[in-house]
């Protein structure tokens, strides 16, 4: 079903980091090859120490690394791992949940942060990705991405090839049309749309999650995607998606049919929809402009101008207009005071124009 292919939760930053699901990767391998069983209620403890610990080491060996998001940086690290060196062994667990119930110190809340940060590495790989499964077992695809030689901060790019695979597995539909939206921005820069393809997928697959839960949630989603699209440089400088990560698309027949349908449906969104919007969008800003010129030349009575000056600098007939004005005013009434009248103040007996079954004759607008 076209709805599978979405992720319906990120959390921004600490889904960003796709480097970090491999981690999770080797901490599974490296219990495995040591036969170290980690009962699941303990794994993500345990894969916290094992994290910090691998952190510091790849810290020590880099004199210089800006920070990078979603990731500890380098001297919350350092005092974290200075911390856990005062506490014995067998006291640890014990300590780590304490501070995680009860954050006193600005230590605990960086503590803290850090391990929300690994819970999300575990999840991102474990759930979206399905690198392990529910029994926190490598899968096929854990097992190949550990097959791939790579440093442990910097993505080769085999590994973004493998994690474009995986993000089209899991969230093909969101994340394409996000794509192919941001050549659609490029393309028509001034139409005040904020979401292209949130609204190709309310219509287009009649998907209205994104629509009823708080902006700054949907934006989240959207800033790791985009993170993702521009770590992996899945774009071109046309914005086009390059020919490596289609072919990805295009060797697995499933993906293949999916991303065929959603690209003609998104080419039909964009000649008609954002096309429409565009036309829309430029008349409305033609219409205030000529609004304000009859204000400024005195052409108005209190602040309303008459309607019939207005068509007259379109050049465009009566039904036109009236479908124009009725359009503009759907489109512009949340933005700003939009106020019609029938009054004038001489005998006009033009035919009136009609908003909301309402006759109209002149309009005034702040």
């Amino acid at each position: 079903m076209d709805s599978d292919r979405i992720l319906y939760s990120l959390h921004r930053p600490f889904h960003k980091p796709l480097k970090a699901t491999r981690w999770v990767c080797d901490f599974v391998k490296q219990n495995n090859q040591k036969r170290i069983k980690i009962k699941l209620s303990e794994f993500y403890n345990e894969f916290f120490f094992f994290v910090i610990k691998k952190l510091n080491q790849e810290y020590q060996k880099i004199q210089k690394i800006e920070n990078q998001d979603g990731i500890p940086n380098k001297e919350t690290i350092s005092q974290i791992i200075s911390f856990f060196k005062t506490i014995p062994k067998s006291d640890k667990e014990k300590r780590l949940k304490e501070i995680l119930s009860n954050r006193n110190v600005d230590l605990d809340k960086k503590i803290y942060s850090t391990y929300k940060a690994s819970s999300y590495y575990i999840n991102l790989c474990k759930d979206k990705f399905q690198l392990i499964d529910e029994k926190n077992e490598l899968t096929v695809h854990g097992n190949f991405l550990l097959s791939i030689r790579a440093p442990f901060f910097i993505l080769t790019n085999s590994e973004k090839l493998f994690y474009f695979e995986r993000i089209v597995f899991s969230d093909l539909l969101m994340t394409i049309s996000l794509c192919l939206s941001l050549k659609s921005i490029d393309k028509f820069k001034e139409l005040e749309i904020e979401d292209f393809h949130l609204k190709f997928i309310e219509e287009y697959y009649n998907i209205n999650y994104f629509k009823f839960i708080q902006k700054s949630i949907s934006s989240n989603y959207d800033n790791v995607r985009l993170f993702w699209i521009e770590t992996l440089s899945v774009l071109d400088k046309h914005k086009r998606i390059k020919k490596k990560y289609l072919d990805v698309i295009h060797e697995n027949e499933e993906y293949n049919d999916f991303y065929n349908t959603l690209n003609s449906r998104y080419f039909i969104f964009e000649k008609t929809t954002l096309q429409k919007n565009n036309k829309q969008y430029i008349n409305s800003k033609k219409l205030v402009k000529i609004y304000n010129n009859k204000i400024n030349e005195g052409f108005h009575d209190l602040g309303f101008v008459n309607l019939y000056d207005i068509k007259e600098e379109f050049k465009i007939s009566y039904d036109k207009f009236d479908i124009l004005l009725n359009e503009f005013y759907e489109e512009s009434r949340r933005k700003k005071m939009i106020l019609f009248s029938n009054t004038v103040s001489s005998i006009d007996k033009r035919k009136r124009f009609f908003v909301k079954n309402i006759p109209v004759i002149k309009i005034k607008m702040f």
